[in-house]
């Protein structure tokens, strides 16, 4: 089935429509009052035929006087002016005196012939509606003027609400930075007095509290510098000291043992990459049947760092919100330092969750 075309008009546009029918719904009146009073016998239906003439005349000079107006193609508009004066005035002869005479409509009872004359009186119509052309062109101009000066201003307005804004959030984000920040080196006394004391009574509880003590200040250190990029092996060391902190706080659950491919020669990810979908599987996992319960692989190539991290689900942890900001804060990271030299992918599928990403080198 052919699709029918709708055309949409701008208010703009159907207000700039509206006053050209106005002005000639005037203009028309005009003539047919003046004819009415100096030539009685004439019909409405002839000075029809005759407006239609000046109507399309009228916009094709409207055409021309864009070039007209033109610095580079000038002369070709003034030269477009006279070649439509040469043609439009024999064309009036023949629409007048023998197409409407033809159709029953008659324009004069003595036909006057196509001389210099004729001509004449033609040119003198013909610059009438070049003046009434020139006023309406002047009136489009100096309305895209307006408007583009309406335009101007709303894109300012626009500009300044979002600085404002911007400022607003600016002020917000020092204000939570300066809220969150401790000074890491107390954080780091507390922790080294706790593993003295501890080093006393459990070697592997102190042991415990050391890599709890080096995970804190990484992550700590990584978040307050805004580290964009860190090698492989750092953030590596931080998934087996958080899987050696989780296997002590579930002794009865024997965690899998993550398993790794390839080397480390240099190659860099962002802080926190594998440590967010890390926390994020023992926050919502389930670990009831340890075989099954998480799997976490590491492929190292000169060309690329893969992760996987998948967790069986916990039912339970459904009635759990997740606010997702981790893994989207890792994205969008990642977004503006690898632009697109990365993939990363999440799936869930009722049994499953996993998360996916492959880095670029």
């Amino acid at each position: 089935m052919a699709q029918k075309i709708k055309l949409k008009l701008s208010a703009q546009q159907k207000k700039l429509i509206g006053i050209q029918v106005g002005c000639w719904l005037v203009y028309f009146s005009i003539v047919c009052i003046g004819t009415a009073i100096n030539f009685p016998q004439q019909k409405i239906s002839t000075l029809l035929g005759i407006f239609l003439l000046k109507i399309i005349v009228f916009y094709v000079l409207l055409a021309i006087l864009y070039l007209v107006f033109n610095k580079r193609h000038w002369y070709k508009g003034l030269l477009l002016l006279l070649m439509l004066y040469l043609l439009a005035a024999p064309t009036a002869y023949v629409f007048l005196y023998r197409l409407m005479d033809s159709l029953g409509f008659h324009v004069n009872n003595d036909v006057p012939p196509l001389d210099w004359s004729f001509m004449g009186r033609m040119l003198r119509h013909y610059i009438l509606l070049i003046v009434f052309a020139v006023g309406f062109f002047a009136f489009l101009k100096y309305r895209e003027y307006k408007n583009k000066q309406i335009e101007a201003a709303g894109a300012a307005y626009k500009m300044k609400m979002y600085a404002l804004r911007m400022e607003k959030e600016l002020e917000k984000l020092n204000y939570d930075l300066l809220a969150k920040y401790n000074d890491p080196h107390f954080v780091n006394n507390i922790f080294n007095l706790f593993f003295a004391q501890l080093l006393e009574y459990s070697p592997h509880w102190a042991g415990l509290m050391a890599s709890f003590s080096a995970l804190t200040r990484y992550t700590y250190t990584h978040a307050l510098k805004s580290t964009r990029k860190i090698v492989v092996e750092k953030e590596w060391e931080q998934v087996l000291s958080i899987l050696a902190l989780q296997q002590a706080r579930f002794p009865d659950v024997s965690l899998p043992k993550p398993t790794m491919e390839g080397n480390f020669s240099g190659q860099c990810v962002l802080p926190m990459t594998f440590i967010t979908p890390l926390e994020n599987a023992f926050n919502y996992g389930d670990f009831g049947n340890p075989a099954d319960a998480l799997d976490v692989r590491l492929v190292l190539t000169d060309d690329y760092v893969e992760f996987i991290c998948r967790n069986r689900i916990d039912p339970k942890a459904r009635a759990r919100t997740s606010s997702g900001t981790g893994l989207a804060n890792l994205r969008r990271r990642s977004e503006i330092v690898f632009k697109d030299d990365f993939q990363l992918t999440t799936d869930e599928n009722g049994q499953y969750f996993t998360f996916h990403i492959i880095i670029y080198q």
